[in-house]
Protein backbone atom coordinates (compact mmCIF):
# COMPACT_ATOMS: atom_id res chain seq x y z
CA UNK A 1 0.00 0.00 0.00
CA UNK A 2 1.13 3.46 -1.05
CA UNK A 3 2.27 6.34 1.63
CA UNK A 4 -0.55 7.98 -0.35
CA UNK A 5 -3.62 5.47 0.06
CA UNK A 6 -2.23 5.04 3.96
CA UNK A 7 -2.77 9.34 4.49
CA UNK A 8 -6.13 9.01 2.48
CA UNK A 9 -7.38 6.22 4.14
CA UNK A 10 -6.06 7.70 7.50
CA UNK A 11 -7.99 10.66 6.72
CA UNK A 12 -11.06 8.92 5.92
CA UNK A 13 -10.87 7.02 9.18
CA UNK A 14 -10.32 10.27 11.01
CA UNK A 15 -13.59 11.82 9.39
CA UNK A 16 -15.88 8.62 9.73
CA UNK A 17 -14.96 8.88 13.23
CA UNK A 18 -15.53 12.74 13.52
CA UNK A 19 -18.87 12.21 11.98
CA UNK A 20 -19.93 9.43 14.61
CA UNK A 21 -19.35 11.69 17.80
CA UNK A 22 -21.42 14.63 15.70
CA UNK A 23 -23.89 12.77 14.74
CA UNK A 24 -24.07 10.69 18.48
CA UNK A 25 -24.01 14.70 19.94
CA UNK A 26 -26.44 16.09 17.30
CA UNK A 27 -28.85 13.70 18.12
CA UNK A 28 -29.28 13.70 21.77
CA UNK A 29 -28.96 17.69 21.38
CA UNK A 30 -31.94 17.14 19.50
CA UNK A 31 -33.59 14.94 21.56
CA UNK A 32 -33.14 17.31 24.79
CA UNK A 33 -34.59 20.52 23.01
CA UNK A 34 -37.51 19.09 22.16
CA UNK A 35 -37.90 17.00 25.48
CA UNK A 36 -40.14 19.54 27.28
CA UNK A 37 -42.50 19.95 24.39
CA UNK A 38 -42.36 15.95 23.91
CA UNK A 39 -43.13 15.51 27.46
CA UNK A 40 -45.57 17.72 27.71
CA UNK A 41 -47.49 15.98 24.89
CA UNK A 42 -47.19 12.79 26.48
CA UNK A 43 -48.46 13.93 30.01
CA UNK A 44 -51.66 15.19 28.35
CA UNK A 45 -52.12 11.94 26.76
CA UNK A 46 -51.17 10.22 30.28
CA UNK A 47 -53.79 12.56 32.18
CA UNK A 48 -56.61 12.12 29.71
CA UNK A 49 -56.00 8.30 29.33
CA UNK A 50 -55.92 7.91 33.54
CA UNK A 51 -59.27 10.16 33.82
CA UNK A 52 -61.13 7.60 31.07
CA UNK A 53 -60.28 4.82 32.84
CA UNK A 54 -61.39 6.31 36.53
CA UNK A 55 -64.68 6.78 34.71
CA UNK A 56 -64.92 3.23 33.40
CA UNK A 57 -63.38 1.16 36.24
CA UNK A 58 -63.45 1.16 39.75
CA UNK A 59 -59.87 2.54 41.06
CA UNK A 60 -59.13 -0.91 43.02
CA UNK A 61 -60.07 -2.93 39.92
CA UNK A 62 -57.44 -4.96 37.53
CA UNK A 63 -59.09 -3.77 34.99
CA UNK A 64 -58.54 -0.03 35.82
CA UNK A 65 -54.50 -1.22 36.76
CA UNK A 66 -54.09 -2.84 33.42
CA UNK A 67 -55.82 0.46 31.42
CA UNK A 68 -53.24 3.26 33.38
CA UNK A 69 -50.36 0.79 32.86
CA UNK A 70 -51.08 0.30 29.30
CA UNK A 71 -51.14 4.33 29.07
CA UNK A 72 -48.04 4.70 30.93
CA UNK A 73 -46.17 3.42 27.96
CA UNK A 74 -42.48 2.61 28.36
CA UNK A 75 -41.66 3.43 32.15
CA UNK A 76 -38.10 3.99 31.35
CA UNK A 77 -39.16 7.14 29.97
CA UNK A 78 -40.02 8.25 33.55
CA UNK A 79 -38.43 8.66 36.50
CA UNK A 80 -41.40 8.27 38.81
CA UNK A 81 -45.31 8.59 38.46
CA UNK A 82 -47.84 9.14 41.07
CA UNK A 83 -51.42 8.98 41.16
CA UNK A 84 -53.51 9.48 44.54
CA UNK A 85 -56.51 10.84 45.77
CA UNK A 86 -57.22 12.86 48.90
CA UNK A 87 -57.49 9.15 51.43
CA UNK A 88 -54.77 7.51 49.53
CA UNK A 89 -51.70 6.64 46.92
CA UNK A 90 -52.91 4.50 43.91
CA UNK A 91 -50.15 4.08 42.10
CA UNK A 92 -46.94 4.62 42.35
CA UNK A 93 -43.52 4.24 40.08
CA UNK A 94 -41.00 2.72 40.60
CA UNK A 95 -43.09 0.53 43.14
CA UNK A 96 -42.04 0.84 47.06
CA UNK A 97 -40.96 4.44 46.29
CA UNK A 98 -41.88 7.09 48.76
CA UNK A 99 -43.50 10.44 47.18
CA UNK A 100 -40.77 12.38 49.50
CA UNK A 101 -37.89 10.92 47.52
CA UNK A 102 -39.28 12.90 44.85
CA UNK A 103 -36.25 14.93 43.54
CA UNK A 104 -36.16 17.71 40.34
CA UNK A 105 -33.36 16.86 37.70
CA UNK A 106 -32.05 19.20 34.97
CA UNK A 107 -32.76 16.04 32.32
CA UNK A 108 -35.99 15.53 33.29
CA UNK A 109 -39.53 17.66 33.43
CA UNK A 110 -42.13 17.09 36.12
CA UNK A 111 -45.61 17.45 35.00
CA UNK A 112 -48.61 17.16 37.45
CA UNK A 113 -52.20 17.77 36.85
CA UNK A 114 -55.12 17.50 38.97
CA UNK A 115 -59.32 16.27 38.06
CA UNK A 116 -62.43 15.15 39.67
CA UNK A 117 -63.99 12.08 38.85
CA UNK A 118 -66.38 10.49 41.15
CA UNK A 119 -67.09 12.70 43.82
CA UNK A 120 -63.09 12.73 44.44
CA UNK A 121 -60.10 14.58 43.33
CA UNK A 122 -57.39 12.69 41.46
CA UNK A 123 -53.53 14.39 41.33
CA UNK A 124 -51.52 12.78 38.81
CA UNK A 125 -47.76 13.48 39.21
CA UNK A 126 -44.74 12.74 36.31
CA UNK A 127 -41.50 13.18 36.53
CA UNK A 128 -40.22 12.09 32.34
CA UNK A 129 -36.90 12.88 30.88
CA UNK A 130 -35.74 14.77 28.31
CA UNK A 131 -33.43 12.59 26.57
CA UNK A 132 -34.76 9.05 26.61
CA UNK A 133 -32.68 6.57 28.06
CA UNK A 134 -33.62 4.17 25.17
CA UNK A 135 -32.49 6.71 22.66
CA UNK A 136 -29.39 7.30 24.07
CA UNK A 137 -29.11 3.64 23.39
CA UNK A 138 -30.10 3.51 19.96
CA UNK A 139 -27.97 6.12 18.68
CA UNK A 140 -24.90 5.38 21.13
CA UNK A 141 -25.16 1.32 19.93
CA UNK A 142 -25.65 2.43 16.27
CA UNK A 143 -22.30 4.57 16.56
CA UNK A 144 -20.34 2.17 18.71
CA UNK A 145 -20.99 -0.36 15.95
CA UNK A 146 -19.77 2.09 13.03
CA UNK A 147 -16.12 2.91 15.04
CA UNK A 148 -16.08 -0.32 16.29
CA UNK A 149 -15.66 -1.84 12.80
CA UNK A 150 -13.81 0.59 11.20
CA UNK A 151 -11.20 -0.19 14.31
CA UNK A 152 -11.39 -3.68 13.49
CA UNK A 153 -10.85 -2.63 9.70
CA UNK A 154 -7.66 -0.56 10.70
CA UNK A 155 -6.44 -3.63 12.75
CA UNK A 156 -6.69 -5.82 9.67
CA UNK A 157 -5.21 -3.37 7.84
CA UNK A 158 -2.27 -2.97 9.87
CA UNK A 159 -1.70 -7.06 10.35
CA UNK A 160 -1.53 -7.02 6.81
CA UNK A 161 0.38 -4.31 6.34
CA UNK A 162 2.96 -5.96 8.64
CA UNK A 163 2.62 -9.22 7.11
CA UNK A 164 3.36 -8.01 3.22
CA UNK A 165 6.19 -6.04 4.44
CA UNK A 166 7.51 -8.73 5.88
CA UNK A 167 7.16 -11.05 3.05
CA UNK A 168 7.68 -8.43 0.43
CA UNK A 169 11.80 -9.60 -0.11
CA UNK A 170 11.06 -13.17 -0.03
CA UNK A 171 8.01 -13.34 -1.84
CA UNK A 172 8.10 -16.57 -4.11
CA UNK A 173 4.56 -15.69 -5.74
CA UNK A 174 5.34 -15.31 -9.61
CA UNK A 175 1.78 -13.46 -9.93
CA UNK A 176 2.64 -11.24 -7.13
CA UNK A 177 5.72 -10.40 -8.97
CA UNK A 178 4.28 -10.00 -12.81
CA UNK A 179 1.64 -7.81 -10.97
CA UNK A 180 4.65 -5.53 -9.81
CA UNK A 181 6.65 -5.53 -13.32
CA UNK A 182 3.70 -6.46 -15.39
CA UNK A 183 4.45 -5.41 -18.68
CA UNK A 184 6.18 -2.34 -18.45
CA UNK A 185 9.37 -4.42 -17.94
CA UNK A 186 9.29 -4.90 -21.35
CA UNK A 187 9.24 -1.11 -22.70
CA UNK A 188 12.19 0.47 -23.95
CA UNK A 189 14.30 3.12 -22.17
CA UNK A 190 12.25 5.55 -23.75
CA UNK A 191 9.03 4.50 -22.50
CA UNK A 192 10.09 3.74 -19.31
CA UNK A 193 10.52 7.12 -17.93
CA UNK A 194 7.37 6.99 -16.10
CA UNK A 195 7.94 3.72 -14.22
CA UNK A 196 9.09 4.36 -10.20
CA UNK A 197 12.35 2.41 -10.72
CA UNK A 198 13.69 5.44 -13.38
CA UNK A 199 14.20 7.83 -11.05
CA UNK A 200 14.81 6.83 -7.48
CA UNK A 201 18.37 5.98 -7.64
CA UNK A 202 20.51 9.09 -6.50
CA UNK A 203 23.38 10.04 -8.38
CA UNK A 204 26.38 12.30 -7.25
CA UNK A 205 28.76 13.48 -10.12
CA UNK A 206 31.17 14.31 -6.99
CA UNK A 207 31.22 10.88 -5.86
CA UNK A 208 34.08 9.71 -6.76
CA UNK A 209 38.17 10.15 -5.82
CA UNK A 210 41.46 8.42 -6.86
CA UNK A 211 41.96 4.81 -5.80
CA UNK A 212 44.33 6.15 -2.74
CA UNK A 213 42.20 8.81 -1.28
CA UNK A 214 38.90 8.46 0.63
CA UNK A 215 36.23 10.32 -1.05
CA UNK A 216 35.01 13.02 1.10
CA UNK A 217 31.18 11.49 1.59
CA UNK A 218 32.50 8.18 3.05
CA UNK A 219 31.17 8.94 6.58
CA UNK A 220 28.14 10.72 5.53
CA UNK A 221 24.33 9.49 4.72
CA UNK A 222 22.38 11.09 2.12
CA UNK A 223 20.01 13.96 4.14
CA UNK A 224 17.19 12.97 1.70
CA UNK A 225 17.02 8.98 1.78
CA UNK A 226 18.32 8.71 5.13
CA UNK A 227 19.60 5.35 4.91
CA UNK A 228 22.36 5.54 3.28
CA UNK A 229 25.00 2.77 3.10
CA UNK A 230 28.25 2.79 2.14
CA UNK A 231 30.02 2.10 -1.13
CA UNK A 232 33.08 -0.48 -0.02
CA UNK A 233 35.72 -1.72 -2.02
CA UNK A 234 38.86 -3.92 -0.90
CA UNK A 235 42.09 -3.21 -2.77
CA UNK A 236 44.29 -5.92 -4.06
CA UNK A 237 47.72 -5.28 -1.54
CA UNK A 238 46.11 -3.38 1.19
CA UNK A 239 42.52 -4.89 1.42
CA UNK A 240 41.82 -1.46 3.12
CA UNK A 241 38.29 -0.75 3.39
CA UNK A 242 36.96 2.50 1.52
CA UNK A 243 33.11 3.65 1.08
CA UNK A 244 31.71 5.83 -1.33
CA UNK A 245 27.48 6.89 -1.29
CA UNK A 246 25.94 6.62 -4.86
CA UNK A 247 22.83 4.22 -4.64
CA UNK A 248 21.33 4.45 -1.02
CA UNK A 249 20.12 0.78 -0.76
CA UNK A 250 23.03 -1.20 -0.84
CA UNK A 251 27.11 -1.65 -0.86
CA UNK A 252 29.71 -1.44 -3.64
CA UNK A 253 32.42 -4.16 -2.91
CA UNK A 254 35.10 -5.83 -4.83
CA UNK A 255 37.23 -8.85 -3.90
CA UNK A 256 39.26 -8.99 -6.68
CA UNK A 257 43.64 -10.08 -5.94
CA UNK A 258 44.80 -8.61 -9.08
CA UNK A 259 47.79 -10.80 -9.71
CA UNK A 260 48.95 -11.02 -13.03
CA UNK A 261 50.62 -13.82 -14.60
CA UNK A 262 51.87 -14.80 -17.58
CA UNK A 263 50.23 -15.27 -20.78
CA UNK A 264 49.18 -18.60 -21.69
CA UNK A 265 46.17 -18.49 -24.29
CA UNK A 266 43.06 -19.99 -23.21
CA UNK A 267 42.03 -23.70 -24.97
CA UNK A 268 39.43 -21.79 -26.78
CA UNK A 269 38.33 -21.92 -30.30
CA UNK A 270 38.53 -19.43 -32.74
CA UNK A 271 35.89 -18.12 -34.91
CA UNK A 272 36.93 -17.51 -38.21
CA UNK A 273 33.93 -16.29 -40.14
CA UNK A 274 30.12 -15.52 -39.63
CA UNK A 275 28.98 -18.80 -40.95
CA UNK A 276 30.75 -20.74 -38.26
CA UNK A 277 28.93 -19.25 -35.46
CA UNK A 278 25.66 -19.28 -36.77
CA UNK A 279 25.59 -22.80 -37.01
CA UNK A 280 22.33 -24.16 -35.92
CA UNK A 281 20.73 -20.74 -35.77
CA UNK A 282 18.22 -19.49 -38.71
CA UNK A 283 18.61 -16.30 -40.50
CA UNK A 284 15.22 -15.12 -38.52
CA UNK A 285 17.53 -15.37 -35.34
CA UNK A 286 20.42 -13.30 -36.15
CA UNK A 287 18.22 -10.66 -37.89
CA UNK A 288 15.87 -10.28 -34.99
CA UNK A 289 18.13 -11.34 -31.71
CA UNK A 290 21.85 -12.11 -32.63
CA UNK A 291 24.42 -9.77 -33.89
CA UNK A 292 26.27 -11.07 -36.72
CA UNK A 293 29.60 -10.08 -35.13
CA UNK A 294 29.97 -11.82 -32.10
CA UNK A 295 26.93 -14.42 -32.21
CA UNK A 296 25.43 -13.05 -28.91
CA UNK A 297 22.01 -11.61 -28.38
CA UNK A 298 21.67 -7.50 -29.05
CA UNK A 299 21.84 -5.20 -26.48
CA UNK A 300 18.14 -3.85 -26.73
CA UNK A 301 16.96 -7.88 -25.70
CA UNK A 302 18.66 -7.35 -22.67
CA UNK A 303 16.14 -6.31 -20.53
CA UNK A 304 13.45 -8.41 -22.14
CA UNK A 305 15.46 -11.49 -21.11
CA UNK A 306 16.20 -9.88 -17.62
CA UNK A 307 12.91 -9.72 -16.89
CA UNK A 308 11.80 -12.83 -17.90
CA UNK A 309 14.37 -14.60 -15.71
CA UNK A 310 13.73 -12.27 -13.19
CA UNK A 311 10.39 -13.71 -12.55
CA UNK A 312 11.14 -17.12 -13.10
CA UNK A 313 13.83 -17.05 -10.76
CA UNK A 314 11.57 -15.09 -8.15
CA UNK A 315 8.70 -18.18 -8.50
CA UNK A 316 11.70 -20.71 -7.58
CA UNK A 317 13.27 -18.71 -4.93
CA UNK A 318 16.30 -18.45 -7.07
CA UNK A 319 19.38 -15.90 -7.47
CA UNK A 320 19.97 -14.35 -10.63
CA UNK A 321 22.49 -11.98 -11.56
CA UNK A 322 23.93 -9.84 -14.17
CA UNK A 323 27.63 -9.21 -15.28
CA UNK A 324 28.63 -6.43 -17.22
CA UNK A 325 32.54 -6.51 -18.96
CA UNK A 326 33.67 -3.77 -20.61
CA UNK A 327 37.31 -4.36 -22.79
CA UNK A 328 39.09 -1.07 -23.61
CA UNK A 329 39.07 -0.13 -27.12
CA UNK A 330 37.66 -3.16 -27.88
CA UNK A 331 35.89 -3.75 -31.42
CA UNK A 332 33.43 -6.11 -32.10
CA UNK A 333 35.06 -7.33 -35.70
CA UNK A 334 38.28 -7.01 -34.33
CA UNK A 335 40.45 -10.57 -33.52
CA UNK A 336 40.76 -10.12 -29.90
CA UNK A 337 36.52 -9.93 -29.78
CA UNK A 338 36.29 -13.13 -32.12
CA UNK A 339 38.49 -14.88 -29.77
CA UNK A 340 36.49 -13.43 -26.28
CA UNK A 341 33.42 -14.30 -28.01
CA UNK A 342 34.71 -18.06 -28.53
CA UNK A 343 36.19 -18.44 -24.75
CA UNK A 344 32.51 -16.70 -23.58
CA UNK A 345 30.75 -19.00 -25.64
CA UNK A 346 32.74 -22.34 -24.36
CA UNK A 347 32.82 -20.85 -20.88
CA UNK A 348 28.91 -20.75 -20.25
CA UNK A 349 27.98 -23.47 -22.99
CA UNK A 350 25.35 -21.31 -24.47
CA UNK A 351 25.05 -17.61 -26.29
CA UNK A 352 21.82 -17.55 -24.85
CA UNK A 353 22.67 -15.84 -21.84
CA UNK A 354 25.10 -13.64 -23.63
CA UNK A 355 24.86 -10.11 -24.68
CA UNK A 356 26.51 -7.37 -26.32
CA UNK A 357 27.17 -4.10 -24.28
CA UNK A 358 27.71 -1.00 -26.06
CA UNK A 359 30.31 -1.27 -28.60
CA UNK A 360 33.09 -2.63 -26.56
CA UNK A 361 31.62 -4.73 -23.67
CA UNK A 362 29.40 -7.95 -23.07
CA UNK A 363 26.32 -8.58 -20.49
CA UNK A 364 25.95 -12.00 -19.31
CA UNK A 365 22.96 -13.57 -17.10
CA UNK A 366 23.72 -16.32 -14.61
CA UNK A 367 21.14 -17.99 -12.75
CA UNK A 368 20.96 -19.35 -9.44
CA UNK A 369 24.13 -16.92 -8.47
CA UNK A 370 24.53 -14.80 -5.34
CA UNK A 371 27.19 -12.03 -5.88
CA UNK A 372 29.40 -13.98 -3.55
CA UNK A 373 29.24 -16.57 -6.40
CA UNK A 374 29.54 -14.09 -9.19
CA UNK A 375 32.81 -12.33 -7.57
CA UNK A 376 34.47 -15.69 -7.63
CA UNK A 377 33.47 -16.22 -11.31
CA UNK A 378 34.01 -12.73 -12.49
CA UNK A 379 37.83 -13.14 -11.08
CA UNK A 380 38.64 -15.77 -13.08
CA UNK A 381 36.29 -14.65 -16.04
CA UNK A 382 38.49 -10.78 -16.17
CA UNK A 383 41.94 -13.06 -15.96
CA UNK A 384 41.26 -15.09 -18.92
CA UNK A 385 39.95 -12.24 -20.85
CA UNK A 386 42.89 -10.44 -19.75
CA UNK A 387 45.32 -13.30 -21.15
CA UNK A 388 43.08 -12.86 -24.30
CA UNK A 389 43.65 -9.30 -25.00
CA UNK A 390 47.56 -9.21 -24.22
CA UNK A 391 47.59 -11.96 -26.62
CA UNK A 392 46.15 -9.44 -29.26
CA UNK A 393 48.75 -6.71 -28.14
CA UNK A 394 45.80 -4.82 -26.66
CA UNK A 395 45.50 -2.46 -23.36
CA UNK A 396 45.19 -4.99 -20.84
CA UNK A 397 42.12 -3.18 -19.42
CA UNK A 398 39.24 -5.01 -18.27
CA UNK A 399 36.57 -3.87 -16.20
CA UNK A 400 33.63 -5.78 -14.37
CA UNK A 401 30.47 -4.50 -12.82
CA UNK A 402 28.14 -7.46 -10.93
CA UNK A 403 24.40 -7.24 -9.55
CA UNK A 404 22.30 -9.79 -8.30
CA UNK A 405 18.96 -10.33 -7.51
CA UNK A 406 19.24 -11.09 -3.88
CA UNK A 407 15.94 -12.34 -3.38
CA UNK A 408 14.20 -8.75 -4.16
CA UNK A 409 11.16 -8.33 -6.45
CA UNK A 410 13.11 -6.14 -8.66
CA UNK A 411 12.38 -5.47 -12.70
CA UNK A 412 15.26 -6.07 -15.64
CA UNK A 413 15.97 -2.21 -15.62
CA UNK A 414 16.83 -2.10 -12.28
CA UNK A 415 19.28 -4.88 -12.25
CA UNK A 416 20.90 -3.36 -15.52
CA UNK A 417 21.02 0.44 -13.81
CA UNK A 418 23.05 -1.78 -10.51
CA UNK A 419 25.17 -3.17 -12.72
CA UNK A 420 25.94 -0.29 -14.92
CA UNK A 421 26.75 1.90 -11.38
CA UNK A 422 29.17 -0.99 -10.24
CA UNK A 423 30.89 -1.05 -13.59
CA UNK A 424 31.50 2.60 -13.61
CA UNK A 425 32.14 2.59 -10.47
CA UNK A 426 35.27 -0.42 -11.61
CA UNK A 427 36.15 2.08 -14.17
CA UNK A 428 36.94 4.72 -12.07
CA UNK A 429 38.94 2.74 -9.41
CA UNK A 430 41.79 1.49 -10.93
CA UNK A 431 42.68 -0.73 -7.86
CA UNK A 432 38.88 -2.20 -8.19
CA UNK A 433 38.22 -3.66 -12.03
CA UNK A 434 35.69 -5.27 -10.25
CA UNK A 435 32.81 -4.01 -8.16
CA UNK A 436 29.38 -6.05 -7.75
CA UNK A 437 26.13 -4.32 -5.93
CA UNK A 438 25.38 -6.05 -2.91
CA UNK A 439 22.00 -4.39 -1.68
CA UNK A 440 20.12 -4.90 1.30
CA UNK A 441 17.09 -5.85 1.23
CA UNK A 442 15.46 -3.85 4.28
CA UNK A 443 16.73 -0.71 3.04
CA UNK A 444 15.58 -1.78 -0.42
CA UNK A 445 11.98 -2.27 0.63
CA UNK A 446 11.86 1.05 2.66
CA UNK A 447 13.15 3.09 -0.01
CA UNK A 448 10.74 1.63 -2.69
CA UNK A 449 7.93 2.29 0.32
CA UNK A 450 8.92 6.23 0.80
CA UNK A 451 9.50 6.84 -3.54
CA UNK A 452 5.72 4.53 -3.75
Amino acid sequence: MKRKSITVYSIVIVSVFAAVIIFLSYKLGCEYATGRERTGREFDRLASSARNALLRYDVSSPNFRDAFSKACGNYGDYTFIILKNASKVIFIYPENAESSEIRASRLSEIHSSSFRTGGDTYILTASMYLIRPSSVFYYARFSFVVILALTVLTLILIIYLEFANSKYSVSSSADVIEEKTGAAFSETAAENTDLPFEDDLPFDSEIFSDGNAVPKGETQNSAEDGFSAPYEKKSADTADEKSVQKISYGEFENDLQDTESEYVPPETPYWEDESEMQNGFSQNDFTDKFSPLTGFHLEQNLEERLDRELVRAASSEQDVSLFIVRIQNLSFASSASKRICAYLFERFQSNDMLFEYMNDGFSIIKINMNVDGALEIASSLREDIIKIIKGENMEPKCTVGISSRSMRMLPGKRLIQEAREALENAEADETSPIVAFRADADKYRKFIAEKD
